[in-house]
C-alpha cells in the first residue's frame, strides 16, 4: 500500500516528466540551435508560438510562425534537426 501512495505522489508532483508532457515557451527561451534550424528551414521565419515536449536530449520543440505572409508549423529536435515542416496553405489545399 505504501508503494501505491509513493507512486501516486511522484506521478502528481510538480516537475515530474511523464510521456507527452509539454509546456509553452517564450521565444527568448528557445535554444539558439533550434532557432537557427527554424530559420534555415524557412527563410525569414518569425516564431509566434513555441512549445516543448520531453526532457533533456529527447526534447522536441514545436514552433508556429510566419514567413513571407505564410503560416508554418514545425518540429525541431533539441539538437537542431528539423523533424517536421508544414505550411498551413498546403493543409488548406489538401482539404479542398
Amino acid at each position: 500500500m505504501k508503494r501505491f501512495f509513493l507512486v501516486l505522489i511522484l506521478a502528481f508532483s510538480p516537475g515530474c516528466v511523464l510521456a507527452g508532457e509539454s509546456h509553452n515557451l517564450a521565444v527568448d527561451e528557445l535554444p539558439k540551435v533550434v532557432l537557427a534550424a527554424a530559420q534555415k528551414a524557412v527563410l525569414g521565419f518569425s516564431v509566434e508560438e513555441a512549445e516543448v515536449e520531453g526532457k533533456g536530449k529527447r526534447r522536441v520543440y514545436e514552433l508556429e510562425g510566419t514567413a513571407n505572409g505564410k503560416s508554418y508549423e514545425m518540429e525541431i529536435s533539441a539538437k537542431g534537426k528539423l523533424l517536421e515542416l508544414e505550411r498551413e496553405d498546403d493543409a488548406k489545399e489538401e482539404d479542398e
